[in-house]
């Protein structure tokens, strides 16, 4: 049986820029997540327990819909300029998309 699936255009968001707690030698000091879902719905993924918390009707809802935060380019030019100081080290960013 085919699932639903949405894509939803989500103009306001909070920070494109998420800091990392811990950071080894090779960890990256930033994370960029410019969307919440996914459409492949792995039976083992925890993302949806990261993103809804642990109840199953919000990792289905995961699974369904997808959604885009298309402001992150504003937040960015907002937030790049704070971060010119740090070594080059520190300026890595790992950017998590979902499969579409």
């Amino acid at each position: 049986m085919p699932r639903t699936t949405n894509l939803i255009l989500q103009p306001e968001s909070s920070y494109a820029l998420n800091h990392q707690v811990k950071l080894g030698p090779y960890d990256f000091p930033f994370t960029m997540n410019p969307t919440i879902g996914c459409f492949f719905g792995c039976k083992y993924c925890y993302s949806p327990w990261v993103a809804y918390g642990w109840k199953p009707d919000r990792k289905k809802r995961f699974f369904e819909t997808i959604h885009v935060k298309t402001d992150k380019p504003a937040h960015l030019e907002r937030e790049l300029p704070r971060y010119a100081v740090l070594p080059a080290h520190m300026k890595r960013v790992s950017i998590i998309y979902p499969s579409y």
